[in-house]
């Protein structure tokens, strides 16, 4: 088992004011699942992910990372665990607006001193080859399109070939063409074995994800397995080539 999750609890306070954000939580995930997190906002879904993803540390229970129980890390032991396991990518993006997209997509590299400059350059390659922008290698992000910055984004959460790729609300920044097309190339990581948990509020977009995870008030809900819908065919549909258009 990859990831599991035990009586979790995240409680936020200010003052006086307590807000329970997790409650009990038990969730687990083999290696190579493709989940979906779902829930309206406040349910507590964005909250769960960053503490998967290490960002935030829960207030009770157990977290267990490939066996090993994170809860007493450090905050060092926590930093090197997230650049060595962990791949994130937000529905701002988060690129350097005036970087190029080889740049953007090198910088977790240049965290991780036993990489030389061709070794890293191999890398970048390789992760934004996997996006289909190699042609853009040089360009700025900010001259490309809402899904070309996105699919830069993936090639950076790819680069240091992470075990698990967390993706909060991908496609909330994406027309229905261009989130068919981030879809499409998830379902290729995927398929590839990369596993990915990602947060959503919207069915249509969960239902491309093998399993949803469903939380409403600080606590799961309900979990479904369902067959996948194909994104590549959505694209099909409206493009003859994947990487044709965004």
């Amino acid at each position: 088992m990859l990831i599991s999750v035990k009586d979790m609890g995240k409680v936020f306070e200010n003052g006086t004011v307590r807000f329970e954000a997790l409650k009990h939580v038990n969730f687990f995930t083999h290696a190579g699942d493709f989940t979906a997190i779902m829930g309206a906002s406040g349910s507590g879904k964005s909250t769960f992910v960053n503490i998967l993803g290490c960002l935030d540390r829960p207030t009770s229970g157990a977290y267990f990372f490939e066996g090993i129980d994170l809860v007493h890390f450090s905050n060092n032991q926590l930093a090197q665990l997230r650049r060595d396991k962990f791949g994130f990518i937000f529905q701002s993006f988060n690129l350097l607006p005036r970087t190029t997209v080889f740049d953007n997509v090198e910088l977790p590299l240049l965290y991780h001193r036993s990489y030389h400059s061709r070794q890293r350059k191999a890398l970048v390659l390789e992760a934004v080859e996997k996006v289909g922008l190699t042609e853009k290698l040089n360009n700025k992000s900010n001259e490309l399109s809402g899904g070309q910055q996105q699919r830069v984004a993936i090639a950076r959460a790819l680069v240091n070939k992470p075990t698990v790729l967390f993706a909060d609300e991908p496609t909330g920044n994406l027309d229905t063409h261009n989130s068919y097309e981030v879809l499409a190339l998830f379902q290729a990581l995927h398929a590839d074995g990369t596993t990915i948990i990602m947060v959503t509020h919207e069915p249509d977009i969960a239902a491309f994800a093998q399993r949803t995870v469903v939380f409403k008030d600080g606590a799961i809900v309900s979990e479904t397995r369902h067959l996948p819908q194909a994104a590549s065919l959505m694209v099909s549909d409206q493009s003859p080539s994947l990487h044709s258009s965004v």
